[in-house]
């Protein structure tokens, strides 16, 4: 299990960074249903959601989550780490983990 923050991205890591920056209410409109207190869109491996407070995601493969508006830190099972508006992070084999903090985030999910 590992939660790196991107800071030097490879080529697939930008272009995947780039597809979640793209990401706004035209393409990707939110459904009036919340899940977990979350107004969320999914589609075509992404998730993108505005929480208030808490969001918890699970992952056996590899996750690319960008932060698009607030702050908080992620927790899991091991550990928690701080984050950011503008930051990227790999989120790898983590099973359960939370996205903690009033957000907006977009999660690329690798199959």
């Amino acid at each position: 299990m590992k939660i790196r923050k991107i800071t030097a991205a490879t080529a697939e890591e930008e272009q995947i960074i780039q597809r979640l920056f793209a990401l706004n209410e035209t393409n990707a409109p939110f459904s009036e249903t919340k899940v977990q207190g979350a107004n969320i869109f999914q589609g075509d491996g992404i998730v993108y959601a505005s929480s208030p407070r808490r969001f918890k995601l699970f992952t056996k493969t590899r996750d690319v989550l960008l932060v698009r508006e607030g702050e908080g830190h992620f927790k899991w099972a091991r550990g928690e780490m701080d984050f950011r508006c503008g930051e990227a992070f790999e989120i790898e084999q983590a099973g359960e983990y939370e996205v903690n903090g009033k957000c907006v985030f977009a999660v690329y999910r690798q199959k």
